[in-house]
């Protein structure tokens, strides 16, 4: 079982792209109070919408005084686990954000750095990994097993007891049947149909997912 209440601590966005704003306006949903953006090409003084954007190496560890978390949002599985492993060696500790739409069973496990978006469901024994994204309208049905810094994409649906492998992308609208095991930095096309097991390393696109 995960707890997702939010903590009264600041809480830093590492990204100010669109995957930063869902991530903060999620968050802000949720209860968290968002201190603002780090990106590493922040201009001077920009702000995304009431939020400052600062260059990432400006804000230390806890936000300056010890209490701030950080969630890194970047859509790119490879990227956001290179930089949530700096920021985790650099001393961050690592929030999880679950938009208040969304419904996670209290049977399932979120690990830390995971963002559950906006209507999305995780259901009962499921098991979604660390800097996990699954994002707008996605399913995560019973006992599925998602690897760290997955990326299940909008309207995505994995069915019962479904794995899928660290840094592996379901694209927008795919779906992957029961059972079916999705290996490690995989890619399935958005709208595919996955049918069999993929191999490691594979993407696969189509009806049934070639």
């Amino acid at each position: 079982m995960t707890s997702f209440t939010p903590k009264p601590s600041p809480l830093w966005i590492y990204g100010a792209g669109g995957q930063g704003l869902v991530t903060a306006e999620a968050a802000t949903a949720a209860g968290w109070r968002v201190a603002g953006f780090l990106d590493d090409r922040a201009k001077p003084d920009e702000k995304i919408l009431d939020w400052p954007v600062a260059m990432a190496d400006s804000v230390k560890p806890g936000g300056g005084d010890g209490d701030a978390m950080i969630i890194v949002a970047m859509g790119d599985n490879r990227i956001r686990e290179r930089l949530q492993r700096a920021a985790e060696a650099a001393g961050w500790r690592l929030a999880t954000i679950v938009h208040p739409s969304a419904w996670v069973s209290p049977s399932a496990v979120i690990g830390p750095g995971s963002y559950v978006g906006a209507m999305a469901a995780i259901n009962g024994l499921a098991r979604v990994g660390s800097g996990v994204l699954v994002n707008t309208g996605a399913i995560v049905e019973h006992h599925n097993v998602v690897g760290d810094f997955a990326h299940i994409g909008p309207n995505a649906a994995l069915a019962g007891r479904v794995t899928v492998g660290p840094r592996t992308l379901v694209g927008v609208g795919a779906s992957v049947r029961p059972f079916a095991k999705v290996g490690s930095d995989c890619v399935v096309g958005a709208g595919a149909c996955v049918v069999r097991d993929v191999e490691d390393g594979k993407t696969v696109i189509g009806v049934p997912a070639r």
